[in-house]
């Protein structure tokens, strides 16, 4: 089964780009950068137990750590656990994307950020279409406010 992608670029609620921060930085969040030929990036930015954020993207079937990121300026930086160079195309596609959305700028035709139909916080599927719109299920939003 395909997961249908729903961009976090859409206003709801909130302008687009504090709607993409609120999701990013959720604590559980999984989204997708794509292009305008389509090839697409499918990154993680989880936030611990132990009050880190820590940015991932899935290539060659895996999870693979990138580096921390900063919730409060959408920057990543790298630390010897990183695998990947700073000069790798992950981290700066990464980067770039969460420059637009923390600077308020508006992406070039063809490129967007979206989320995979998972709760922003805890993870699980998004069952009806507030959820979807949102990023974020009924019960987790509940329990945040």
């Amino acid at each position: 089964m395909k997961l249908q992608c729903h961009s976090i670029l859409t206003n709801y609620a909130a302008t687009k780009h504090q709607r993409a921060r609120q999701f990013v930085t959720g604590g559980n969040a999984r989204f997708s950068v794509q292009n305008n030929r389509n090839t697409r990036y499918s990154y993680s930015i989880l936030h611990t137990v132990k009050a880190h954020w820590y940015a991932s993207v899935y290539t060659g079937g895996y999870w693979k750590f990138i580096g921390k990121f900063d919730p409060a300026t959408g920057g990543i930086s790298l630390n010897k656990q990183s695998q990947f160079p700073k000069s790798d195309k992950h981290v700066l596609v990464l980067k770039w994307a969460l420059g637009y959305i923390w600077q308020d700028l508006e992406f070039p035709e063809g490129y967007d950020v979206q989320h995979e139909g998972m709760c922003c916080k805890c993870g699980k599927p998004l069952m009806s279409l507030n959820e979807v719109k949102r990023g974020i299920g009924d019960m987790c939003l509940h329990l945040s406010r």
